[in-house]
């Protein structure tokens, strides 16, 4: 029998979101990032342009088309903001990643409303949300 370790995960019924774009993938505790964001810990969603999001790698996984759709259908969900990790200074982009709501961010950009607003999560802390799994 294998033993396997969880640290991170305060509920086996918590959420958690992996980045498989990068090597080694990166998995963080998105129900610990919401309750710390509805907690205030990252401030006030900041208002992110549409324009300045990249159109979505569906090649990657991850995103539903019915979801999408979905969303498109029923705009008043997606008004809620997500949840973005921010890059480490220097990088190119502000955000490395959308750790929820990547399906509203879609959804958004396709209709080509404005702007999305997420909650920040900033570099130096974003490692305290992480999960590390253990075979």
């Amino acid at each position: 029998m294998k033993q396997i370790t969880i640290v991170g995960i305060d509920s086996i019924t918590d959420v958690v979101f992996t980045l498989e774009a990068v090597d080694p993938p990166i998995t963080w505790n998105v129900s610990r990032l919401q309750r710390a964001a509805d907690a205030g810990m990252f401030g006030e969603p900041v208002v992110i342009p549409t324009r300045n999001i990249p159109a979505p790698d569906w090649a990657l996984g991850g995103l539903s088309r019915e979801r999408v759709d979905f969303l498109k259908r029923n705009q008043a969900l997606l008004d809620e903001p997500t949840i973005a990790i921010e890059n480490p200074p220097g990088a190119p982009a502000a955000i490395l990643c959308f750790v929820d709501g990547q399906h509203r961010v879609t959804a958004r950009v396709e209709l080509g409303l404005p702007y999305v607003r997420s909650f920040i999560v900033p570099y130096d802390v974003e490692r305290q949300y992480r999960v590390e799994i253990g075979i």
